[in-house]
């Protein structure tokens, strides 16, 4: 997470309403297919640098009478518990399992994800708080994790090994894992869908995969530095420090850019800067006046990008953009409707469309054409599910765009124009 989007987590947004309709994963991975063929038809794919992507995870042989393919949880244990006091009528336990947890009615679902290409494989986690009067030596909450290969149909349970923060972003770098990066506080585990866990190492050394399912932002010295996974040794490769705050990916062949160097933050100097290195040492160009800009992730290879909302209090937004190494910058002006927040980040989708998203006070994508026109709510993050996100992301992933936040998933199999929420997480 960036420092504007810390300095910025305060800042309200005004919200409408966009119920999005039940998921059919069936119906989904048609349209998805579909898209690809007439896309392949039509022209060749473009190479697009992607960021952190999620992976699609193929379910093998999953028919209505099969038998569950995932390890059988623990058995549930005998839960004992504290002697209840007057005011309190249920007592808080002192121990639970992990499909306990996931299942009692007070737990609160905090970080979800599927694998994009088959929405069916899933992840949830919960946490099962005490609340006053707690028992004077606690155990004061329980956490766990139920994963899924078929939609909760069959479920696997575990204790997590690392602490549920507010930040957790969950991707997939490879079928069947799902990588758990804590944004804030730092640190990455990997979790498959047989219920192992392991911590990933983060190591000062570098390593170039191929794959973009392997490079995720990961907490740098100033902000989201890059890191190369490698799931077999569960080792992150973190890239040195000209890569803290670069929006390029180091496999996409270009130098580091980015929006502010250290430590200037657009929320308090007032101004767009871009900078980007070059044989001669750093370059900056101050882009225009504001208080609300960043980066634009995932732009082509040789292409610099960033937005900017102009001081004013009006819907416009700028886009900067240089294809010529920072020589000559084009600005592009679009409108937006009225509740494109400043609290947001912004990347390109796998047709060449801006997809901008908003984590505060709750999940919002809008999506302009990237020849022109108009910013437009496309997704709004149900008003049932908890309200204020965090540990947001949105992926893309050959043909499918994918988005999550603490409480909900939703998939685009149409570059972002209508969405799929997931709403089944145990």
């Amino acid at each position: 997470m960036s420092l504007d989007e810390r300095l910025t987590r305060a800042a309200l947004q005004v919200a409408g309403g966009l119920t999005p309709p039940e998921v059919d994963p069936v119906a989904l991975r048609t349209r998805a297919r579909d898209h690809r063929r007439r896309r392949t038809s039509l022209t060749a794919a473009a190479t697009l640098v992607a960021v952190v992507t999620v992976g699609a995870v193929v379910v093998r042989g999953l028919g209505a009478d099969a038998t569950d393919p995932v390890d059988p949880a623990p058995s549930p244990v005998e839960t004992i518990t504290s002697l209840p006091t007057p005011e309190e009528t249920m007592p808080f336990p002192r121990s639970m399992t992990p499909e306990e947890v996931v299942h009692d009615p007070r737990a609160l679902l905090r970080t979800v994800a599927v694998a994009p290409g088959d929405p069916d494989t899933r992840i949830s986690m919960w946490v099962v708080s005490c609340t006053r009067p707690c028992p004077e030596r606690g155990p004061f909450e329980f956490t766990a994790a139920a994963l899924t290969t078929n939609g909760y149909e069959t479920t696997t349970y575990l204790r997590p090994s690392f602490e549920l923060g507010v930040d957790l972003q969950v991707s997939t770098p490879e079928d069947d894992v799902f990588l758990v990066s804590d944004q804030s506080n730092g640190g990455e585990w990997l979790v498959d869908t047989s219920g192992d866990a392991r911590s990933v190492t983060r190591v000062d050394s570098q390593m170039r995969p191929s794959d973009p399912r392997l490079w995720f932002q990961c907490p740098g010295p100033w902000r989201s530095t890059w890191c190369a996974l490698d799931p077999d040794t569960a080792t992150a490769h973190a890239w040195p420090r000209a890569w803290d705050g670069s929006a390029a990916t180091p496999v996409s062949g270009d130098r580091p850019w980015g929006t502010n160097p250290e430590p200037r933050a657009t929320s308090e100097s007032g101004v767009l800067e871009a900078w980007w290195d070059t044989s001669d040492g750093r370059q900056l160009r101050t882009l225009t006046a504001t208080t609300e800009g960043d980066y634009i992730l995932g732009t082509p290879p040789g292409e610099m990008a960033h937005w900017a909302r102009p001081t004013g209090g009006t819907n416009d937004i700028a886009i900067f953009t240089s294809r010529n190494g920072g020589l000559d910058w084009e600005d592009d002006i679009r409108t937006a409707e009225p509740g494109f927040s400043g609290f947001m980040q912004m990347k390109r989708s796998p047709d060449g469309a801006y997809l901008a998203y908003s984590i505060w006070p709750r999940l919002v994508v809008w999506r302009a054409e990237a020849a022109g026109g108009q910013f437009r709510k496309v997704y709004e993050q149900p008003a049932e599910d908890i309200p204020e996100t965090t540990g947001s992301g949105l992926w893309t992933q050959d043909d499918l765009v994918y988005a999550n936040a603490n409480a909900t998933a939703a998939v685009s199999a149409d570059d972002g124009l209508t969405w799929t929420t997931v709403r089944t997480w145990r």
